[in-house]
C-alpha cells in the first residue's frame, strides 16, 4: 500500500470539500451561481498567471503550497483553477440537477477513487489508475444518484458510469475538467432521448 504524504491528504480533503459548490447550488439561482463561479475562476486563473509570470510571487506560492501541488502544476495552472472552470461550465451548460450531479460525481467520486486506488489498488489499468479505485468511484457515484431529485435514476446512473469511465481513462485531459462535462453531457443526452 502506498503511503500518502500529508500535503496530498490535505489536497484530497480540500477536493472533497468542493462538494460545497453543488450543494450550495441547490439553494442558489443559476445566475447567482454563475456569477460566484465566474468570479472565483477569474481570481484563481489570475493568481496562477501571476505566480507563473512573477518569480518572487511564484516562490512565495511554492513555499506555502509546495507539498499540495503535483509536479506538473509548478509549470501550469493548478487543479483548483481547472475545477472552478469545469464547475462554471457545468452550471452554464447543463440543467440544474444535471450540474449538481456531475459536480458531486467529481468532488466525491474522484476523491474516493484516489484514496481507494492508492491504498488498496492492485490492478493497474491506465497509468496510476486502478480498477479498485474506479469501481469505488462508480459505486459512490451510483449511491449519489439516489439522492439527486428531479432526474430519473436511469439518467444519473448513466452519468455515474460516464464519470467513472473518465476517472479511469482521462484521455490525456485533466479529469477535473473532463469528468463533470462528460458525465453531464451523458445525462442531458439520456434525459433528452428517453424522457
Amino acid at each position: 500500500m502506498k503511503k500518502l504524504s500529508k500535503g496530498i491528504k490535505v489536497r484530497k480533503f480540500l477536493h472533497l470539500l468542493t462538494a460545497f459548490f453543488p450543494l450550495l447550488y441547490i439553494y442558489l439561482e443559476r445566475r447567482e451561481m454563475l456569477i460566484l463561479l465566474f468570479s472565483l475562476t477569474f481570481i484563481s486563473y489570475l493568481a496562477d498567471i501571476l505566480r507563473l509570470e512573477i518569480k518572487p510571487l511564484g516562490r512565495i506560492f511554492y513555499r506555502i503550497f509546495e507539498k499540495m501541488l503535483w509536479e506538473k502544476e509548478k509549470k501550469i495552472f493548478t487543479g483548483a483553477s481547472t475545477y472552478l472552470l469545469s464547475a462554471f461550465l457545468a452550471v452554464f451548460l447543463f440543467s440544474k440537477p444535471v450540474a449538481i450531479a456531475a459536480l458531486l460525481f467529481l468532488s466525491v467520486g474522484d476523491t474516493i477513487a484516489y484514496f481507494v486506488g492508492t491504498k488498496f489498488g492492485k490492478i493497474s489499468i491506465s497509468g496510476e489508475k486502478t480498477l479498485e479505485g474506479s469501481l469505488a468511484c462508480l459505486i459512490l457515484c451510483i449511491v449519489i444518484s439516489f439522492f439527486i431529485h428531479n432526474l430519473p435514476l436511469r439518467v444519473t446512473i448513466a452519468g455515474a458510469i460516464g464519470a467513472s469511465t473518465v476517472e479511469l481513462f482521462p484521455f490525456g485531459v485533466d479529469d477535473n475538467l473532463m469528468l463533470p462535462l462528460v458525465s453531464g453531457l451523458i445525462m442531458e443526452v439520456v434525459k433528452y432521448m428517453f424522457f
